[in-house]
């Protein structure tokens, strides 16, 4: 293809930067292919491809050079492989972009390089370089699952599940697409579908840790806290510096009472992960539970400094210090948490409780009712909102609104 041509098949004008005329190609190739709802036809991405690749060679001697790019292409993509596997990850993208200069068709350098943003934590980027692998090769189930991945970092859980229903399709025992639609079913609320996908998981890989630990978050989820406990014992039997289990084991020994053994096996999920925000919190929950605030405090404290818009040490913090008399500072803490999630019932229902120990009842009989517009069947926001009525003098709607809860 002539570069007139080229430039007239991407829509640009024959001054057009190689920045513009790569960014107008990957434009095209995600309006055009089929899986993203293109109408364009086979012919016309083909078309498309090969005018980039016209125009991003020097305009003399293209043929040769495009050779000779190939195989230096391959060379970076596997040099950003070995980069990434050192954790050297802003090398490891230089050395992707450069594959992708040379050769933009790679999925396999695209698939690196949205790896590599994932771990720079640039989620959106990452998706969209998985996005540009999958539509180089759509049967190819490793990178469906990847895209599927990308999706659920950003919210995506729609989008996330097709990708794991089509790796699922394209390779039918693949027990990580399984494990993996499961995890965003759990996010979906969806609790037994999500129990239904890990134990096929579980039935195609017996011996992943993971997916037993996986297996027994679905568990936990359905207050099925016996069956969870043996899961995750199951996947520490497996691999017993899974930290992610470790974590969740104590979460569920927390439910059941156990607060010792709890606190054991949340002390051994911080040594595995230090940095672990949400380990620290279930400690400082399961510490407050034991009557030993002040270390909850300074558990809290931690997993505070590690992720400063944790929502859920927030409200730990603050049920502490209600726990303590501290009901000013308990206030701002649950301010806190509803400035970060403004639809957590839980945390409404708590300023609830600080505001009613502070004498405040309008303003707490208000938190109430927002607390049971965001989960009408929470028991503790009626059974406060009829004392914070009594307590005014409405005993009728008082009396209701006991009746309710």
């Amino acid at each position: 293809m002539e570069r007139h041509e080229a430039f007239r098949e991407l829509g640009l004008e024959g001054h057009a930067s190689q920045a513009r005329i790569k960014a107008r190609y990957n434009e095209l190739v995600l309006e055009l292919h089929p899986d993203r709802g293109g109408t364009g036809s086979g012919d016309r991405l083909r078309r498309v491809t090969e005018a980039y690749r016209t125009l991003w060679a020097p305009p003399r001697q293209a043929d040769v050079e495009r050779t000779e790019h190939r195989a230096s292409a391959g060379d970076l993509a596997r040099r950003g492989d070995e980069l990434c596997s050192r954790g050297l990850y802003g090398e490891a993208l230089a050395a992707y972009d450069g594959a992708i200069g040379l050769e933009i068709d790679r999925a396999a350098a695209h698939a690196g390089r949205g790896y590599v943003l994932w771990e720079l934590d640039r989620p959106d980027e990452a998706l969209s370089a998985y996005e540009t692998a999958v539509s180089l090769e759509p049967e190819n189930a490793d990178l469906q699952e990847h895209l599927g991945l990308a999706f659920d970092n950003v919210g995506r859980y729609a989008d996330a599940l097709k990708c794991f229903e089509r790796a699922k399709s394209l390779d039918h025992n693949r027990a990580t697409a399984h494990d993996c639609r499961g995890l965003v079913l759990t996010k979906l609320g969806r609790h037994e579908e999500a129990l239904a996908a890990h134990d096929r998981a579980r039935a195609l890989d017996p011996d992943s840790a993971w997916t037993h630990r996986n297996l027994g978050l679905a568990l936990s989820n359905l207050d099925r806290l016996d069956e969870a406990l043996a899961a995750y014992d199951r996947a520490l039997e497996i691999n017993s510096d899974l930290q992610a289990a470790h974590h969740g084991r104590g979460l569920v020994l927390n439910e059941m009472a156990r607060r010792e053994e709890a606190l054991a096996a949340h002390d051994r999920a911080i040594e595995l992960d230090p940095d672990h925000a949400l380990a620290h919190t279930a400690r400082a929950h399961t510490l407050s539970e034991l009557g030993r605030h002040d270390e909850a405090l300074v558990a809290c404290s931690r997993a505070i400094e590690i992720d400063p818009n944790s929502a859920l040490a927030c409200t730990v913090r603050g049920n502490t210090l209600s726990k303590l008399g501290r009901h000013e500072a308990a206030l701002v803490a649950h301010e806190r948490t509803i400035a970060l999630d403004p639809n957590s019932a839980w945390a409404h229902e708590s300023r609830g409780d600080v505001l009613d120990s502070l004498g405040r009842y309008d303003e707490a009989l208000s938190a109430y009712d927002r607390t049971i517009e965001l989960d009408p069947g929470m028991v503790e926001a009626h059974v406060g909102r009829a004392g914070a009525l009594l307590t005014l003098g409405r005993h009728d709607e008082a009396i209701a609104a006991c009746d309710r809860a």
